[in-house]
């Protein structure tokens, strides 16, 4: 199983990368500009999560030739210059929301490129027929536009670091129910943006001049589509606890429905934060009973069946 020292080491360091840039960047002792901030945001959570996987030993390899590595080559650095784009001064909001959608299009394809799913190899069959491919590509482009969007339009209605700190809970969530699943390097994924997005919520706390940028939600939501999409189609992440972790963040909205919305806001930010905890925490829970009775039945069964491929699924 992974190190807890050094997945607790990654978290912190990627909180305090994050937390140092964002804090540059806002300059909190002057006027900070607001193209700034959103760059700040956008450059911490990218030392972060890039920090934390070195620390994890999840350097991806070149050229990409597993789901890890065109997560972190490919994907989240072109969702992180996307949202560097947006952060530029007067860029038009149709623009840098096209650029989203065409992430949003093409993310589940990058991640499943090369697998059984999705396979071009001469004399290889796809497990899914081109109708199966285009049905579950295209719903799970969907799903995330769809969450992207929802959480947008919420960090302009609320803003503050209740979404962020639901999102870094379920991140780590997320992280624990794959390791679970049986893919621990894959789980680990999640760790170093978890952290990120913790230190620089936190940080943004000193920066009260401008208002609370979308620019990190971009890089937190496809991460954490990322992470599940890995942890299904290459672990044994079920399609329920899947689902579940990534509308966990959606969540936040509760308090925005009739009559909890006459709340003020410190019980509505415990109320969105309770809610995503217990949901996230129920998921994590029923994972962990399913991993100890897969272990209790393979510590009954014959110790020769185990084999070096079932140790490294659980780590490297």
């Amino acid at each position: 199983m992974p190190d807890p020292i050094a997945m607790a080491k990654a978290l912190g360091c990627a909180a305090a990368a994050a937390a140092v840039l964002v804090l540059l960047c806002g300059w909190p002792w002057r006027a900070p500009g607001p193209a700034r901030v959103r760059a700040g945001w956008v450059l911490g959570l990218a030392a972060g999560i890039y920090l934390g996987c070195r620390i994890l030993d999840l350097w991806p390899h070149w050229p990409p030739r597993e789901d890890q590595d065109r997560f972190l080559i490919i994907l989240l650095p072109a969702v992180l210059l996307v949202e560097l784009i947006a952060a530029l001064p007067r860029m038009p909001a149709w623009l840098a929301w096209g650029l989203r959608v065409l992430i949003a299009m093409a993310a589940a394809r990058v991640l499943l490129h090369g697998s059984v799913y999705v396979t071009n190899s001469p004399g290889a069959i796809p497990r899914w027929s081109p109708g199966e491919a285009r049905l579950w590509l295209a719903s799970l482009a969907i799903s995330l536009v769809a969450a992207w969007v929802l959480l947008a339009l919420l960090v302009r209605r609320r803003p503050g670091i209740v979404l962020p700190t639901a999102m870094a809970v379920t991140l780590v969530a997320a992280s624990l129910t794959v390791m679970l699943s049986g893919y621990a390097t894959g789980g680990q994924l999640g760790l170093p943006l978890a952290g990120a997005l913790g230190g620089a919520g936190l940080t943004s706390l000193a920066i009260r001049k401008t208002e609370m940028p979308i620019t990190w939600v971009g890089p937190a939501v496809v991460g954490l589509f990322g992470l599940l999409t890995i942890g299904h189609f290459f672990g044994q992440l079920t399609l329920v606890h899947a689902t579940l972790l990534f509308t966990a963040p959606l969540c936040c909205w509760v308090p925005e429905l009739p009559y909890i919305q006459r709340f003020g806001p410190k019980l509505k930010a415990a109320t969105s934060v309770a809610v995503v905890v217990l949901m996230v925490g129920l998921v994590v829970m029923r994972a962990q009973r399913t991993f100890i009775a897969d272990m209790n039945a393979t510590s009954n069964s014959d110790p020769d069946d185990t084999t070096e491929q079932d140790y490294m699924q659980f780590g490297r």
